[in-house]
C-alpha cells in the first residue's frame, strides 16, 4: 500500500533502514526496535511526531480505540502496549510508540484472536477480602469516599462517567455518595456473584453499554429460561450472574428510569427535600447526555441564567420525561403539557435562539 503523505513515507523508509541494519530483512518474522528510536528526517515535524505520540497514548488510556486486533505490516512499527490500537495505523502508516516500550515491526498483515479473559469465579469469602482491603480504617465496617475512590481506580472504573453510580445502584447502597455498608456489598455480590474487581468492571461495562449508550450486550436468556438446569449452565457459563441484566435488557427503558431515580435519592443531603443545581447539571450530563442531546441544551439554558438553584423530585422526574419525549429541534413538545417553569423557559430560550423547528413554532391563531 502506497503511502501518500511524504513525513509518512521518510518516517517508514527509515524505520524499515534501521531493521535492516539490525537483523536484515527477514520475511514473517518480527523485527524489535526502540520505541523511543530517534526518527531524523528533513521534512519530518517532530513537534508534530510528539503530539502523535501524546495522541495515542491519550487514546490508550482512555481506552477509546477498540477494533479488531490487526498486526502491522512492515512498513508500520506499533507499540505492543496499544494490543488494540493497531487496527487503523496498519492502514494509515503510522508509528507510534510509548517511551520506554518496544516498537515491533511485523513484514505480513494478519488477524490475531483475542485471548478469552480469565475471570475469577466468585466466592463469599474473596469477596469478604475484597470489601476489607478498600474499608475504612477507623471503621471497616463501611467503605468511605477515599477506598471508594481506589475500589474504582484499581478496577479501572472512570470516577467521572456514570459507572461509579452504577455501582452504588447495583448495591443499593444509597445513604451517602461514595459509601458502601458492609451488608450493602454483601447482599450485592452475593446476588451478582462478583469477588474480584475484573469481573466488577466487566459487569458495570455491561451496564453502562446498556443503561447509558443503549447499546446491548448479547447474553443467555437466563432470567426467561423455565428449564432449571439450563439456567444452571447458562449461570455457569457467565462471569458473574446475568439474571438481573437479562431482566434489564427485556425493559430497558424501566430500568433506566429506575436508575434515574436511584440518582437523586443518592445525591439528595438527608436533610433536604432537593438537589444542588451543580449536583444535578453534574448527573444529567453523565447519565442524560449519551442518549438525550438535548440535555445539553437544557444544561447551557440553566448556566446562562444563572438564577436556578435547586432541583426538587418533580423537576428531576419531569427532566427526564422531557429528555425521551421531545426531540434536540423542539418537535413534540406541547406548552399545555404542565413541564415545570425551567422547562416552559427553556424552550422559549430556544425558540428564541432558532434552535426550533418550524412546526415546533407556535402559530398566532386569528380569531374572527
Amino acid at each position: 500500500m502506497s503511502v501518500k503523505h511524504e513525513t509518512l513515507t521518510d518516517r517508514n523508509h527509515l524505520v524499515r533502514s534501521a531493521n535492516e541494519k539490525k537483523s536484515g530483512e527477514a520475511k514473517g518474522n518480527a523485527t524489535v526496535l526502540p520505541a523511543d528510536a530517534p526518527v531524523k528526517s528533513g521534512s519530518a515535524n517532530p513537534k508534530r511526531y510528539a503530539l502523535r505520540i501524546l495522541f495515542f497514548v491519550a487514546l490508550y488510556r482512555l481506552r477509546l480505540f477498540y477494533p479488531s486486533t490487526t498486526t502491522c505490516t512492515g512498513r508500520v512499527a506499533c507499540c505492543p502496549l496499544t494490543i488494540r490500537v493497531v487496527g487503523d495505523c496498519a492502514t494509515a502508516g503510522w508509528w507510534c510508540g510509548v517511551p520506554g516500550g518496544q516498537a515491533v515491526l511485523f513484514d505480513d498483515v494478519r488477524t490475531v484472536a483475542p485471548e478469552p479473559a480469565k475471570y475469577e469465579p466468585y466466592n463469599a469469602v474473596n469477596a469478604a477480602t475484597l470489601f476489607a482491603r478498600y474499608a475504612d480504617a477507623d471503621d471497616p465496617s463501611v467503605i468511605d469516599p477515599e477506598g471508594f475512590e481506589r475500589l474504582c481506580t484499581d478496577a479501572g472504573i472512570p470516577l467521572d462517567g456514570a459507572m461509579p453510580l452504577l455501582l452504588a445502584w447495583q448495591l443499593d447502597a444509597k445513604e451517602e455518595m461514595a459509601k458502601i455498608p458492609r451488608d450493602a456489598w454483601v447482599k450485592g455480590s452475593e446476588a451478582l456473584h462478583i469477588s474480584s474487581l475484573p469481573v466488577l468492571s466487566l459487569a458495570l461495562n455491561d451496564l453502562h453499554a446498556l443503561l447509558i449508550m443503549n447499546k446491548h450486550t448479547p447474553t443467555p436468556s437466563i432470567a426467561s429460561s423455565t428449564n432449571k438446569k439450563k439456567r444452571a449452565a447458562d449461570t455457569a457459563k457467565s462471569p458473574y450472574n446475568r439474571t438481573r441484566y437479562s431482566g434489564y435488557a427485556a425493559d430497558v427503558k424501566k430500568t433506566f428510569a429506575s436508575f434515574y431515580s436511584f440518582c437523586f435519592v443518592l445525591a439528595k443531603p438527608e436533610s433536604s427535600r432537593n438537589i444542588d443545581m451543580e449536583t444535578a447539571i453534574a448527573l444529567w450530563s453523565v447519565i442524560l447526555s449519551p442518549q438525550y442531546p438535548l440535555i445539553s441544551d437544557v444544561i447551557t439554558y440553566i448556566n446562562e441564567a444563572g438564577t436556578y438553584k435547586a432541583v426538587n423530585k418533580d423537576l428531576w422526574a419531569m427532566m427526564l420525561e422531557f429528555c425521551q419525549t421531545v426531540q434536540p429541534d423542539l418537535q413534540h413538545y406541547e406548552a399545555d403539557g404542565a413541564w415545570p417553569s425551567l422547562i416552559d423557559d427553556f424552550v422559549t430560550w430556544k425558540k428564541a435562539r432558532g434552535g426550533a423547528s418550524a412546526s415546533a413554532v407556535e402559530q398566532p391563531v386569528d380569531i374572527e
